[in-house]
């Protein structure tokens, strides 16, 4: 039943992520229920944990395990059906790890970290590009966004890792299908997690002209950013 369901959904989406990267390591695991004792404990701050204990109180689970769960929360999120909830899917992959450590000449280490989804993060990504001076950012429609996970495991390039002064690290990533490009910024801060805080679509040929260049998968080095959140 909902075992054998798992396994196969599992394995559809490690099958593409040989295909289209060709090999494991770049493939972000996901979830099951024996994560969650583990994801309860981590977090800099005991509010996190306070706020993951809630779910729990509530009856829900902190944790996404299938696939229709991560598209259902991305959705509702993006109706605002939901709010003020936060929930782990998966962790990061071994690439991208890997790439951030290396731009930073390993002073950011984000191994084995939680991949989570912000519900009112994913509503406000449209008002936030609606607002934005570069008309050249396209807000994604709602189907894009239910492939936010997709585009955080399959990305193109690391288009930048920035340290900022409040202690988190926000990190742009690219993704390039049918003509246009998908940007994706996660933010990790005190949860010992990666959650996307924005993501847009730009033309193409935009993205080769004002983020192609600036990638950082080539081993150049990160920056810092003064400014807060």
């Amino acid at each position: 039943g909902q075992l054998a369901q798992y396994k196969a959904e599992q394995k559809a989406r490690q099958q593409l992520a040989e295909e289209t990267v060709g090999t494991q390591n770049a493939y972000s695991r996901r979830l099951t229920d024996d994560d969650i004792d583990d994801y309860m404990q981590v977090g800099e701050r005991r509010h996190v944990r306070d706020t993951k204990q809630r779910i729990i109180d509530s009856g829900e689970s902190p944790i996404l395990t299938k696939v229709e769960e991560i598209s259902a929360f991305i959705r509702n999120a993006f109706r605002r059906n939901i709010q003020k909830t936060v929930k782990a899917y998966g962790r990061v992959n071994n690439r991208l790890a890997n790439a951030v450590k290396s731009a930073t000449k390993g002073e950011v280490n984000i191994d084995d970290y939680y991949l989570e989804l912000d519900a009112d993060k994913i509503a406000h990504m449209s008002d936030h590009i609606g607002h934005d001076k570069d008309i050249r950012n396209i807000p994604l429609t709602e189907k894009q966004l239910e492939q936010l996970p997709e585009y955080i495991d399959f990305y193109d390039d690391l288009i930048d890792v920035i340290r900022r002064k409040d202690g988190s690290v926000r990190l742009m990533l690219g993704k390039k299908i049918n003509g246009h490009s998908i940007i994706v910024e996660t933010v990790s801060k005190g949860r010992m997690s990666l959650h996307p805080v924005t993501a847009y679509q730009i033309d193409s040929s935009d993205y080769l002209k004002y983020y192609k260049t600036r990638a950082i998968d080539r081993s150049s080095t990160s920056r810092s950013e003064n400014t807060d959140t």
